[in-house]
């Protein structure tokens, strides 16, 4: 069982995950966090943004999952976007 899971690890993970901060996805997956957590730490900011939006509860929500979607799913796209090219680095 250890052999087919460290197998498995071995087909599917970077060989040397310190090449991997290199890529510009990475980079992205690390950095658009940091960017989301600023702007949340900042209260002014995000309730100059909220008074700016119309009073709709789903507006409101749908916009954050929109934000949250963004922060998950750019760097997934950007990784696949190029993948032969960085894993012949």
């Amino acid at each position: 069982m250890i052999e087919r899971i460290t197998a498995w690890l071995d087909t599917h993970l970077v060989p040397d995950w310190r090449k991997s901060w290199k890529w510009p996805e990475v980079q992205l997956a690390a950095l658009l966090p940091v960017i989301l957590t600023a702007v949340a730490e900042n209260g002014n900011f995000l309730l100059s943004v909220l008074d700016n939006l119309p009073n709709n509860p789903l507006l409101r929500t749908g916009l954050l999952a929109l934000l949250i979607v963004i922060v998950i799913a750019t760097p997934v796209v950007a990784r696949l976007v190029d993948t032969e090219k960085k894993t012949d680095e």
